[in-house]
């Protein structure tokens, strides 16, 4: 927000689209922008992205990469920010008190940090129990998704968060955090924790995985959810801006 070229590119400015609410209310905040500068214009989920049905293609991509029967599972960066170190401490606790069956499947390229997450796997001892496919092909998310009993995304901070979106739309119901954008993408239809609080973490992945009507009634919320949550409502919001403008 202090560099030169993101204040000259804000004094030329008209209009500045945000995704989020916090986004905006950040651009607030930290950047001195005034409110009625900014729109906000939510993302859409990518129409792709839906339940699987296909038996062969669920076997296939369990197959794939190696998946048990039951798991938990993250997409995203393997990076700090995502707060990955402490949801390993959390799922090796419920390991550890005999709570978890589950494998914990975390997808995605490595990033900043990415050894301490591995790192804290080696020290829990919990390197067996997780997977780490690494970078997946598009067309393998949504069976991915669709496999999975629960996404977990806990992460710190973000402009917007897809991935939990992602999972409703394909029928996994989401635990996210309770912070920056994410709670006004999930709404009332998953479960928010304090993402810096381990065992509330860990109290809610064991709340769904064990609790099968609970599971039942986020998936129902997730699907009504991503309703909200089209690139068509994106564009028709920014062709509204764009004649406000002319």
């Amino acid at each position: 927000y202090k560099s030169m070229t993101f204040r000259r590119s804000v004094g030329q400015s008209d209009k500045i689209i945000a995704d989020s609410d916090s986004t905006q209310r950040e651009c607030v905040n930290q950047a001195g922008i005034p409110k009625g500068q900014i729109v906000v214009v939510h993302c859409g989920v990518d129409p792709s992205m839906h339940r699987e049905h296909d038996a062969k293609i669920l076997s296939a991509v369990k197959k794939k990469y190696g998946l048990k029967d039951r798991f938990i599972l993250y997409v995203g960066t393997l990076e700090r920010r995502k707060n990955l170190v402490r949801l390993i401490h959390s799922f090796a606790r419920l390991k550890k008190n005999g709570s978890m069956r589950h494998q914990l499947v975390l997808v995605g390229g490595r990033g900043y940090g990415y050894e301490e997450i591995l790192q804290a796997a080696r020290a829990d001892d919990v390197t067996g129990d997780i997977s780490f496919p690494g970078f997946v092909e598009k067309e393998d998310l949504s069976p991915l998704y669709s496999l999975a009993d629960l996404f977990v995304y806990p992460s710190l901070y973000e402009g917007f968060g897809f991935p939990p979106l992602e999972a409703m739309a394909c029928g996994c119901p989401v635990i996210t955090s309770n912070v920056t954008s994410l709670p006004e993408v999930v709404g009332d239809a998953g479960l928010l924790v304090d993402p810096s609080d381990t065992t509330a973490l860990s109290d809610a992945i064991l709340h769904v995985v064990s609790d099968r009507e609970l599971h039942e009634r986020m998936v129902a919320k997730g699907y009504e959810r991503v309703k909200m949550f089209s690139w068509q409502n994106s564009a028709q919001k920014l062709l509204r801006v764009f004649d406000s403008m002319t």
